[in-house]
């Protein structure tokens, strides 16, 4: 009788961590770390980003702002980033739909220091490895200061302000 219930916790704890494993890249992705500083310049990479009166999606939309439109980083809150967007305008955006003017596409690029490959677009996420400088890679995905890279057969994240065409 006490084996089956401690196979049971064994199999409900497993099942969570599979689930947990399966649904972290995701969760990573619309909450990655922040490497800008105020004044950074970044590129719309949506077909159209909402601009918000704060930092949330409960806020009010102000406007929408075209892909390819340049913004400055001005403080991050929430999650969220507070933009200087054409016109000295100002509101909250998801800073997944931006990345850095360097890297406004995926393709091909240079890395211009040696570049740890982490698990999670996030600092302090682990590392699977690095680049050395002037190695080429192909960026698979942008979000925000982040390029998602296929590294020996595993999917990871580096810092885009490394990277140069």
């Amino acid at each position: 009788m006490k084996l089956n219930w401690v196979k049971r916790l064994v199999c409900v704890t497993l099942a969570l961590m599979m689930m947990t494993v399966a649904i972290m890249p995701a969760l990573a992705v619309g909450h990655s770390s922040t490497l800008a500083k105020k004044g950074d310049n970044y590129i719309v990479i949506a077909k159209g980003l909402n601009v918000r009166s704060g930092a949330g999606t409960n806020y009010s939309i102000i406007t929408s702002i075209k892909k390819g439109t340049k913004v400055v980083f001005q403080k991050e809150k929430n999650g969220w980033w507070y933009i200087q967007y054409p016109k000295n305008k100002y509101g909250y955006v998801d800073k997944q739909y931006l990345t850095r003017s360097n890297v406004s596409k995926t393709g091909t690029y240079k890395t211009t220091s040696n570049l740890n490959v982490r698990s999670f677009p996030r600092t302090d996420a682990g590392i699977y490895g690095s680049y050395k400088k002037n190695t080429k890679i192909k960026v698979l995905q942008l979000n925000g200061d982040w390029c998602r890279v296929n590294y020996n057969g595993k999917e990871g994240w580096v810092a885009s302000k490394y990277l140069k065409k």
